[in-house]
């Protein structure tokens, strides 16, 4: 069995209402891996509790809650107000004996299977202006009691935020009784953001599969030969709105952690005859692409046997295909 990359969140923790595990992030936290988890979400550990996230999860909390601003631009992407404050859009959610899956604009979030968890991810760079947070669970075990409950909140950054608050756009909770026997529970959710990304995902409707594979593979021979200057500009689209996103970061500093995270380390193999791009995101404009249940992208570290995992988003962006997100 292949080996996971675990991640540790370093956060002071305490125990919430009825004992339930409160988490806040520390600045130290977030100001340390900001630009690591950028580029690489997979399983998170919290305590006892691990859960399988994407990319933006815990990419997270990445120049998000707790680092302050000095940059002084007019209101755009991740600015507001006459003082240029960041926004961010957190997610926030809770569960126990549960599986399915949680998904924002179809972007997948979350595979939640079964075990007590919680998680969090901040949502900037997938956001539309109007955008939908949807849910399909079911009881993973018909015998024991199941609750699941998410929010998203809009915090200006240097805000402390816990696993524990209620979102303040939005709050949802099913409990028990909503999970009778082996009945699915599907729930879907709107709220709007000063975001939008909309433009970057649209224009793919008359590009085939197969073209997306061949660009796929190049993207994969790119890594391979660890040719920088190519993979900066194929990568230039998604670093461009990072940086719109959360601009307490500049663009020199997501292009220097994302090649950082893609020349280092060694390339695991791919069986190009395995590959497919599947159709997701708003609209289903937004290809991404995988080899069976594995990611394009799987890096080893140096003296690891642990494998990391880079979600590959591929859109069309004036005429032609580019890595999005």
């Amino acid at each position: 069995m292949r080996s996971r990359w675990i991640r540790r969140c370093r956060c002071a923790s305490r125990d919430g209402i009825g004992g339930a595990k409160q988490l806040r992030f520390s600045s130290l936290f977030v100001t340390r891996f900001a630009t690591r988890f950028f580029l690489f979400g997979d399983n998170v550990i919290q305590g006892d509790i691990v859960m399988k996230t994407k990319q933006y999860v815990f990419a997270c909390i990445m120049c998000a809650l707790a680092i302050t601003s000095c940059v002084s631009t007019k209101e755009t992407y991740g600015r507001a107000g006459s003082d240029n404050k960041t926004l961010i859009y957190q997610l926030t959610w809770d569960g126990n004996n549960v599986k399915g899956s949680l998904f924002v604009n179809e972007f997948l979030i979350a595979g939640l299977s079964g075990a007590q968890g919680f998680g969090t991810a901040p949502l900037n760079v997938l956001l539309v202006g109007d955008n939908e947070v949807r849910v399909e669970l079911k009881k993973a075990d018909t015998s024991k009691a199941s609750h699941f409950k998410f929010g998203v909140s809009q915090f200006i950054h240097g805000d402390v935020a816990a696993t524990t608050d209620r979102g303040n756009l939005l709050s949802v909770e099913k409990k028990d009784n909503d999970f009778s026997g082996s009945k699915n529970v599907k729930i879907s959710r709107k709220f709007t953001s000063s975001l939008n990304f909309n433009s970057r995902f649209i224009g793919t409707e008359t590009v085939k599969e197969k073209e997306v594979i061949d660009y796929a593979k190049k993207i994969y021979g790119l890594v391979k030969k660890k040719d920088a200057a190519g993979l900066e500009k194929e990568f230039a689209v998604k670093i461009e709105d990072y940086t719109k996103a959360f601009p307490v970061h500049t663009y020199g500093e997501f292009k220097s952690s994302l090649l950082s995270e893609l020349l280092e380390g060694s390339l695991e193999k791919v069986n190009p005859g395995r590959l497919r791009a599947k159709k997701t995101g708003p609209g289903g404009n937004t290809w991404h692409v995988v080899e069976g249940d594995k990611e394009l992208i799987r890096k080893k570290s140096s003296g690891s046997s642990s494998i990391s995992e880079m979600t590959i988003y591929i859109g069309v962006v004036n005429g032609a295909l580019k890595v999005i997100r």
